[in-house]
């Protein structure tokens, strides 16, 4: 893949890339897929009694941690449900209580002295809560496209299935609620290419219920099927929280993506807390969503 930059003589920062036209059939989302997850930052504490090892104390903690996590999300689930009636409410709070909870990046750890239970750790962490597969899977089929009180479920295609070598392609991307997400595009032999944040758009808020285009009729770049060819994916990392920036390179006009997969999947969830122009938001937690599309490039 290649993306050619129209003209390189005027400065390219494109305010926005909603898609207008309705052209584009709806049918096409179905070639997406997607995981839904929650971050949430936690403390988790352990002390050294009964001459346990710093190490394992610590390992205590992050446990302490995982599981705060997990109640902090089920009751988070329990009180929205309260909220709006509707069966995938409960089935949502019973896919997280059946799920699994893990680590995300580096915990922050502080030792301490407690006078009844000797040296004491305290970890701060992000931890993410990920809901059963087969659960969720449920859940997200029966999500409102236009109902932002539902969980985040976003959908990301392109305009076709298969593409030939030098043909230019489009990524669309919808979601039922507003969200921040980081474009990732895979080739046939493994390079990843993050396509938004960009050099030209920094912006990367998606507005919920409204069709997105990349490239947008206002940009001034084409995205161009070149060698390697062969099976080829596109990601849309997003969460109702600014997503967390991944570890890039600049590479003319686009930045190339370094790291493994578990370096991408903690970097993306490192999310920053924080609402936009004043928007509601948890201090500690945030939906989190993984979209992907397949495609293939042929000669």
């Amino acid at each position: 893949m290649k993306i050619m930059i129209h003209s390189l003589s005027v400065a390219i920062f494109v305010s926005a890339f909603l898609f207008s036209s309705l052209s584009v059939t709806v049918a096409a989302e179905s070639s997406s897929k997607g995981t839904s997850s929650m971050v949430v930052d936690v403390a988790g504490v352990a002390c050294t009694v009964s001459g346990k090892s710093r190490e394992a104390t610590l390992e205590e903690a992050l446990a302490d941690a995982r599981q705060k996590g997990h109640d902090y999300v089920i009751s988070l689930l329990k009180a929205r449900e309260k909220q709006k009636k509707g069966a995938h409410k409960s089935e949502l709070v019973s896919a997280y209580a059946k799920g699994t909870v893990r680590v995300v990046g580096e915990p922050k750890n502080k030792w301490f002295k407690d006078p009844a239970q000797g040296e004491c750790c305290e970890v701060m962490v992000k931890v993410e809560a990920i809901p059963a597969g087969k659960e969720i899977a449920t859940v997200i089929k029966k999500v409102s496209p236009a109902d932002p009180s539902d969980p985040l479920v976003v959908k990301v295609w392109t305009d076709k299935s298969s593409y030939k070598d030098g043909e230019k392609f489009r990524v669309f991307i919808k979601s039922n609620k507003s969200f921040y997400g980081t474009v990732v595009y895979q080739d046939a032999s493994g390079q990843k290419v993050q396509l938004l944040p960009n050099p030209y758009q920094k912006d990367n808020y998606f507005a919920g219920d409204k069709l997105y285009e990349l490239p947008g009729a206002a940009d001034k770049y084409d995205l161009i099927v070149t060698p390697p060819l062969g099976g080829e994916k596109i990601t849309v990392f997003a969460s109702t929280s600014p997503v967390g920036e991944l570890s890039t390179e600049p590479a003319g006009k686009v930045y190339l993506v370094t790291g493994s997969q578990e370096q991408i999947a903690n970097s993306t969830r490192s999310i920053r807390f924080a609402p936009r122009n004043n928007e509601p938001t948890s201090k500690n937690s945030a939906e989190f969503f993984e979209a992907t599309t397949e495609l293939v490039t042929v000669k």
